[in-house]
């Protein structure tokens, strides 16, 4: 069913203009075809899920996630269809899936022995919305109840098994990229030259390093290690297969793809964090330089003012 909505143009100040004025107005309709309707409607039901998936984070880690903005929290949703295989090249042409697949900006991957799943995940650093899809028919070929309440609970099980163990390697990969792209702020807020205060700069650094830097020296020194085993963080993890851009499956997969990000991203933190500690060092050195230099000026001139002071009271003796 096509539904047909009123442009901007009809509204009571453009039709009064029309009649008195003679404005030329264009009284247009916007036709929205139902794959529109539709693709609105699920996207609408991923931003309340993100919502959702914010005030979680909010609550159970508190002090990590709070000074970054709500948008860029990481958020997973589940999509579980009746009639779609969730392949690549057939996900296009399922125009409800086109806007949130997004599959020029994200990676696909498929659980090996599920062949109707698909995960995307974000190839950008500042995306961190992940998708499972699922076909509801190869669930629920592993059950064989008849009760529906009961299905939908294996079908949540099922899949929140799967997506809690993706989440958990997902969301130290997008910590390490938020603590990256925090330290790059702070570096370049301090060295601008247009905001070049010395004293309000090292202020924010004693406080940056308070409240951040040595968590994120902690967690960075951890997972930068490679002697250090950490992989009980997806060692769990199903296997999974990356997909190449014509659904066809390649030798790359997630578990080995989050551990090697995840070092790489921990040594980039370091690396700035020192470069950050450095900035402040050669900011505080340049100030303490300056400080010196105007404190013997300023000596040097209650010196000469004093001596002028002095030889005109004892020549007016």
């Amino acid at each position: 069913m096509t539904k047909v909505e009123k442009g901007r143009a009809f509204t009571w100040r453009n039709v009064l203009l029309y009649i008195v004025f003679n404005r030329k107005c264009d009284f247009t309709h916007y036709i929205r075809s139902p794959d529109r309707i539709r693709k609105d409607e699920v996207s609408c039901i991923l931003d309340k899920n993100k919502e959702v998936c914010s005030k979680w984070f909010e609550k159970i880690f508190p002090g990590v996630f709070s000074s970054f903005n709500e948008k860029t929290l990481p958020s997973a949703s589940m999509i579980v269809t009746d009639f779609y295989n969730m392949r690549p090249e057939t996900i296009r042409d399922v125009t409800v899936l086109q806007a949130i697949s997004g599959s020029s900006d994200k990676s696909l991957w498929v659980i090996d022995g599920w062949k109707d799943s698909l995960l995307a995940l974000p190839s950008k650093n500042n995306d961190s919305d992940i998708v499972f899809y699922a076909k509801r028919s190869d669930i629920s070929s592993k059950n064989n109840s008849s009760d529906k309440e009961f299905f939908n609970d294996i079908v949540n099980y099922e899949i929140n098994s799967y997506m809690s163990k993706v989440i958990s390697g997902w969301c130290v990969k997008h910590l390490l990229n938020k603590y990256y792209s925090l330290l790059a702020v702070s570096r370049d807020d301090m060295s601008s030259y247009n905001k070049y205060r010395p004293v309000t700069n090292l202020k924010k650094f004693r406080d940056f390093s308070k409240l951040w830097l040595h968590d994120i020296k902690v967690c960075s020194l951890e997972l930068s290690d490679e002697n250090t085993d950490n992989s009980y963080i997806i060692r769990e993890l199903p296997r999974m297969i990356q997909l190449g851009p014509w659904g066809e499956d390649t030798s790359i997969e997630l578990r080995d793809m989050l551990v090697r990000s995840r070092y790489t991203r921990a040594n980039q933190v370091l690396k700035e964090a020192d470069l950050l500690a450095y900035t402040s060092g050669v900011l505080n050195d340049v100030t303490q330089t300056l400080s010196s230099i105007r404190l013997q000026r300023f000596v040097a001139v209650i010196t000469v003012f004093s001596f002028f002071v002095a030889t005109y009271s004892f020549l007016n003796q």
